[in-house]
C-alpha cells in the first residue's frame, strides 16, 4: 500500500455518525487524506453498537459496521457540547481543509459551530453536512431510516413482484449512495477552494439519493402522465432474459437484450435459440414467445454449475453472471484477487479481518488504509501535533470530561 495517495496532505474532521458521512470520511481517508474522527467521550460512533461482531460477543471497538466505515482514520475523543470543547474543536478548525458532519440541521448552529461560524474562523473551510432530508424544506427535520428514504424516495414501489408487497433493497442503499455524493461534492469543494481562496457549505440530503439516482422514473412520469402515471414492480424479471434461473449450485441472472447475442449461445444450450422466426422480435429481454424460450432455458441452466454457466455465455459474449454469495466474492472471486481489491488489516479487538479497497486505481499513487481507530486512540498524537498540548494538560482535560 503507498503512503502517498492522491488525496495527501488533506486534512479532514469527522464528526459524522453511522453510514453516510462516515462513508464519505472513509473514501477521503482511503484515498491519502488525513481524517480525524471525532467521537463523543465515552460513547463514540453509534454505529459502534451495530455489528455484527466477531463471535458474537458485543464489543464497541470490535463493531463490524464501525470497522468498515472508518479505515484509514484517526481517532479522537472530544465533547464539542462544552465550553472548553468548543474551544479545541475551533482550533482543530484552523487547521483543518474539511469537516465532516451528520447532526440535525439546527444542532451545530446552536452551539455557535454552524458554516458561518466555522468559516469567520477558517475562510477556506469546506463543510459537508450530511442529513436526512438537507437543509431545507418541509421534511428538513423530520426523522427517517433506510426504510423511510427507499419508501419516501419511491424505490420500493418498484421493486419486487407485483403480487406482492413492495420490497426495500437488501443494503442501506440510500446511506451508500448519499455517502458517495458526500465524497464527490466535497471533492467538487475542495477544487474551488483552492482555486479561489473560498471554502463552502455543502449540503447533502440521504432522502435525495433514491429519487434522484432511480434512472428514468422521473422523466417517464413527465412523458407519459397522465396516461401511463406510473411504471410499477416487475418482479425479479422484466422478461425471460432479464430474469433469474436455478442452476445446479446456486443461481444465475441473464442480462440477454438481444437476438444477436441471444444466438450466440445457441451451440451451448440448444440450436432452437438461432431461430429468429420466433425469438427475432427480443428486445430488452422481452418476446412474444416468452414461454417458449423459458422452456429451452429452464432445463439447460439446472443441469450447470453457476461457474460453467457464466464461463460458457461470457465466452460467447453474453451479459450472464451467477448469483454470488459473500462467500463467492471472498473466496473465489479471481476478479477481485487479481486487481488486489482485498486486504487483510489487523485491529486490537477485532483482530484479522478482510476488507475491500476503494474500486478505483491510479497509475501514479496508490492508496493508504490501515484498520479504525479504538475509541479515543489517537488523542495523545493529534492534540499534540495539531494544538500542541501536552500530557498534562491532556490528563486534566480527560479529567474533566471534555476529551
Amino acid at each position: 500500500m503507498n503512503e502517498e495517495a492522491v488525496l495527501s496532505g488533506i486534512k479532514v474532521l469527522d464528526l459524522s455518525q453511522y453510514i453516510a458521512g462516515p462513508y464519505t470520511a472513509k473514501l477521503l481517508a482511503d484515498n491519502g487524506a488525513e481524517v480525524i474522527k471525532i467521537e463523543a467521550p465515552g460513547k463514540g460512533d453509534v454505529a459502534r453498537k451495530c455489528g455484527p461482531f466477531p463471535g458474537d460477543n458485543p464489543d464497541p471497538e470490535a463493531s463490524g459496521l464501525f470497522l468498515v466505515l472508518n479505515t484509514s482514520k484517526k481517532g479522537i475523543t472530544l465533547d464539542i457540547a462544552t465550553g472548553k470543547g468548543k474551544e479545541l474543536f475551533l482550533d482543530l478548525i484552523r487547521e483543518a481543509d474539511v469537516v465532516i458532519e451528520s447532526y440535525k440541521p439546527s444542532f451545530l448552529p446552536s452551539l455557535g459551530l454552524g458554516y458561518d461560524d466555522l468559516s469567520r474562523v477558517n475562510p477556506k473551510l469546506v463543510m459537508t453536512s450530511i442529513s436526512n432530508f438537507g437543509r431545507s424544506g418541509p421534511y428538513r427535520d423530520w426523522e427517517a431510516t433506510e426504510t423511510t428514504f427507499q419508501a419516501a424516495g419511491g424505490l420500493m414501489a418498484i421493486s419486487g413482484d407485483p403480487d406482492h408487497a413492495p420490497l426495500k433493497a437488501g443494503i442501506p442503499l440510500a446511506y451508500y449512495t448519499a455517502g458517495l455524493t458526500g465524497f464527490t461534492s466535497t471533492l467538487a469543494a475542495l477544487y474551488y477552494a483552492q482555486e479561489s481562496g473560498e471554502g463552502q457549505q455543502v449540503d447533502v440530503a440521504i432522502y435525495d439519493a433514491i429519487p434522484t439516482n432511480i434512472d428514468w422514473r422521473s422523466l417517464v412520469w413527465s412523458m407519459d402522465y397522465p396516461e401511463k402515471p406510473f411504471w410499477g414492480r416487475t418482479g425479479e424479471r422484466s422478461g425471460p432474459l432479464f430474469g433469474f434461473y436455478q442452476c445446479l449450485d446456486g443461481f444465475a441472472g441473464c442480462g440477454v437484450d438481444t437476438f444477436s447475442k441471444l444466438r450466440t449461445l445457441a451451440d451451448v444450450i440448444s440450436p432452437e435459440l438461432d431461430n429468429e422466426e420466433k425469438f427475432g422480435d427480443l428486445w430488452w429481454g422481452y418476446t412474444t414467445h416468452a414461454d417458449d424460450l423459458e422452456a429451452i432455458l429452464v432445463p439447460w441452466f439446472f443441469e450447470h454449475t453457476k461457474q460453467e454457466i457464466m464461463e460458457l455465455a461470457q465466452e460467447r459474449g453474453a451479459a450472464i453472471s451467477y448469483v454470488a454469495t459473500n462467500q463467492d466474492i471472498i473466496e473465489a472471486n479471481p476478479q477481485l484477487k487479481e486487481r488486489g481489491s482485498l486486504v487483510e488489516l489487523e485491529h486490537p479487538r477485532a483482530g484479522k479481518q478482510l476488507y475491500l479497497i476503494p474500486g478505483n486505481r491510479f497509475s501514479e499513487a496508490g492508496y493508504r488504509m490501515f484498520s479504525a481507530p479504538l475509541l479515543g486512540q489517537h488523542n495523545e498524537e493529534i492534540f499534540n501535533s495539531w494544538l500542541g498540548l501536552t500530557k498534562d494538560g491532556l490528563a486534566k482535560l480527560t479529567k474533566e470530561g471534555v476529551i
